[in-house]
């Protein structure tokens, strides 16, 4: 409520927050010089800076400012430092949605979450904690996370480009048509996955 924005004032809220802004921004601008000058650097050598095929995303962005002349695209420095904050961020929360979502089906499925309950005691053995060598013996448990995976999965959207004509259920569709294929929808329907 900005009537009451004073509080976060006098709490330091304002301060502790603009603080971790910047150790962010800071941490974002180290990213982008350490790139910069390893380019820099193995270009002075006579060395591929990297390869087309191995090329990371924050080269591709620093790339598309290289030449503009032929660039589509110019990127400001703090356009590429909130690309760079949304891929940090999203690499973390997907995974804790994921298995919020699996947790959520193991809920729905008592009797799923009981077999798997019996399968983690068995493989334990009576041990305090399973191993990630014990989760290779865990078929069930892989089994689970497929299927959480199916109803929800990561991507529900994946968008493509078509390289030819083509045609989909009677609809012509030209070559350089974007489409987004629903993965939730393929993974719900029983014609594909039986």
């Amino acid at each position: 409520m900005p009537c009451l924005s004073w509080v976060d004032k006098l709490r330091g809220l304002d301060g502790t927050v603009e603080k971790h802004i910047n150790e962010v921004d800071q941490f974002l601008e180290s990213v982008i010089e350490e790139h910069l000058h390893t380019k820099k650097r193995e270009s002075s050598e006579g060395r591929s800076y990297v390869a087309d095929q191995d090329q990371r995303f924050i080269d591709m962005l620093l790339k598309e400012n290289q030449d503009d002349t032929t660039s589509r695209f110019h990127f400001e420095r703090n356009d590429i430092k909130a690309l760079l904050l949304d891929m940090f961020v999203a690499g973390t929360v997907q995974p804790f949605s994921t298995l919020d979502w699996a947790l959520s089906e193991l809920v729905r499925n008592p009797q799923t979450m009981k077999k798997l309950q019996e399968e983690a005691k068995e493989i334990a053995q009576g041990k305090a904690n399973i191993t990630e060598d014990d989760f290779g013996k865990m078929q069930y448990m892989k089994t689970v996370i497929k299927e959480s995976l199916r109803l929800h999965p990561p991507l529900p959207l994946i968008p493509r480009e078509l390289t030819q004509d083509f045609n989909l259920m009677g609809n012509d569709l030209k070559a350089k048509t974007k489409v987004f294929i629903s993965t939730w929808a393929i993974g719900r329907d029983s014609n594909i996955m039986g």
